[in-house]
């Protein structure tokens, strides 16, 4: 009987092909190692999928599935230029540009390049980058290619100016915040001569011109002026507030305002501003105003209080501004003299006057006085560590006077 030889057999798990095959400007990824798996090609930046699958699969034969998988470079196609550019010598591409480059232009004879608005440097080119996505960005700097008769437009005192492509051309004229168009509406523009009359366009703070190839900017006469500055005018006192008699109206002015008595300024925004729109930023009084404690306690110094009026009782609707300080019984009020004032002192409404006042605690001299008959007598020992070690503040020499009830 014949028998095959032993060294002639082999046995494999189906499904063990190996490492897959190698694709250009991809990488592979295994989806596992045992059958059945496949592999994902993934390609690399710059370059796109341009076959109809992205991944191989491992064969129980042990052979990878037969699919071609391909990337190819990106590229973008030509990008449009402005009207009346050209690409530069140097940079003219032919038709396909590679992701990542750059190509430049300029303009043709007889047009001068001027940036979109007057915020930009001025070039002699401008320049485009193929991105990613195969797409253009815009160009480096945005301009347009304008008659050389125009060229960069002129900038006039506080304006700025952006161009708007045509045909015609035309340059866009507005004022700097806080200013405003003092050329007035009226004429239509001719174009019959280099300065023009003012043109319809210019409203709203806005001047347009247009290119023209004879004549150049058409700008309205009255522009050579400029924009003014925004005038506010006097304030409209806001009810509750008081504003200086004479103060500056021009935008950007700040007035401070103050509060009319009893009420005075207790807040850190007590200011008015001309604003951009030519008007006062707005205040309320209830917002910036309050009066002093009326509460008739002396704020901060303990037993002290504070007579608002004679003929008014703590919790009153009515508010005041001018008080009396005084201590409770059993007190002596020192160091306040006469009447305190409410006020602002870093915009919070203050009591003035109370800066060294004081309520000392008070007692009769060993004996009492004997308030039947005329005699003077004195609060408190004049020794003044024998009153304090007794456990009173201070001591205060106060003279008492009794007559007889006759």
């Amino acid at each position: 009987m014949s028998l095959w030889p032993r060294d002639l057999v082999v046995c494999r798990k189906p499904g063990f092909c190996g490492d897959p095959p190698q694709v250009e400007n991809a990488t592979a990824t295994l989806t596992g190692s045992e059958y059945p798996y496949s592999t994902v090609y993934t390609c690399l930046a710059g370059y796109t999928l341009t076959s109809d699958v992205s991944n191989r699969t491992c064969l129980a034969s042990g052979t990878w599935s037969s699919e071609e998988v391909t990337c190819s470079r990106v590229t973008c196609g030509l990008p449009a230029l402005p009207e009346n550019a050209m690409f530069t010598t140097f940079s003219a591409p032919g038709d396909t540009v590679n992701i990542g480059q750059s190509v430049e232009f300029i303009c043709q004879d007889m047009y001068e390049m001027v940036p979109m608005n007057s915020s930009l440097q001025v070039k002699n080119y401008s320049s485009l980058t193929c991105l990613d996505d195969a797409s253009w960005t815009s160009p480096d700097p945005q301009v347009l290619c304008v008659p050389e008769v125009c060229g960069v437009p002129a900038v006039f005192p506080f304006t700025s100016w952006s161009l708007q492509a045509g045909p015609p051309d035309l340059v866009v004229y507005r004022c700097v915040e806080g200013y405003v168009m003092t050329v007035p509406v009226s004429t239509t523009s001719s174009m019959s001569s280099r300065s023009a009359s003012t043109s319809d366009a210019t409203t709203a703070g806005v001047t347009k011109a247009e290119c023209s190839s004879l004549f150049g900017w058409m700008i309205p006469n009255d522009l050579q002026n400029g924009c003014s500055k925004i005038d506010c005018g006097e304030i409209l006192t806001p009810q509750g507030l008081e504003v200086p008699m004479t103060h500056e109206t021009e935008y950007g002015s700040r007035v401070e305002v103050s509060c009319t008595a009893p009420l005075y300024v207790n807040s850190p925004t007590n200011i008015m501003e001309c604003q951009a729109d030519g008007r006062w930023s707005d205040l309320d009084a209830s917002d910036v105003c309050a009066p002093c404690d009326q509460s008739g306690q002396a704020p901060g110094i303990s037993n002290g209080l504070l007579v608002l009026d004679d003929n008014l009782t703590a919790g009153t609707t009515v508010r005041v501004d001018k008080a009396r300080f005084t201590c409770r019984p059993g007190y002596y009020a020192t160091g306040a003299e006469g009447q305190v004032q409410c006020t602002s002192v870093d915009n919070v409404a203050t009591w003035q006057g109370l800066a060294n006042a004081r309520c000392i605690q008070t007692r009769w001299e060993n004996p009492a006085p004997d308030v039947t008959e005329p005699h003077t007598k004195y609060f408190a020992p004049v020794d003044e560590d024998a009153c304090c070690s007794n456990g009173f503040e201070a001591c205060a020499v106060v003279t008492y006077t009794a007559t007889n009830n006759l």
